[in-house]
């Protein structure tokens, strides 16, 4: 089995440290233009200790989880939520209240893990899927 926490904590740094709060970095952030001086020193990565292929394979694996799944991973990770406040905004958002937080986030790992050994175009498609869906349902309810 993989170990998905280190991930997980690399994704959530990322998540942390973009500028608009909740996002990954982009790889185009570490663009260098081939014109400027070559006898410059380079410019060091601002957050050389994360990866951010791999966060935005996190996050795209994120993105196809079911809703209380997502919910619980963002809270926890990212956000760093205490488990009586990730059960709360469940509660309050209409979703199942469960009694062992420990026992709820390894349930998340396994369905993480699951939606990470997915293919690109397979990833694409539920991620689309979803989106249709949380659209649909935000025009019924205008």
């Amino acid at each position: 089995m993989l170990d998905i926490e280190p991930r997980l904590a690399n994704w959530a740094r990322c998540m942390r440290t973009h500028p608009v709060r909740l996002r990954c970095l982009s790889l185009e952030g570490r663009y260098r233009s081939p014109q400027r001086n070559m006898w410059e020193v380079p410019v060091p990565a601002l957050h050389g200790s994360m990866d951010l292929l791999d966060a935005w394979r996190i996050e795209c694996g994120v993105n196809t989880l079911a809703y209380p799944d997502r919910l619980i991973l963002r809270l926890h990770y990212c956000v760093r939520a205490r488990s009586q406040t990730v059960r709360s905004t469940l509660r309050k958002n209409g979703r199942h209240d469960f009694r062992d937080f420990h026992f709820e986030l390894l349930r998340c790992h396994m369905a993480l893990i699951a939606a990470l050994e997915l293919t690109q175009d397979q990833t694409s498609n539920k991620t689309r899927t979803w989106a249709r869906l949380c659209l649909r349902t935000s025009t019924e309810s205008v």
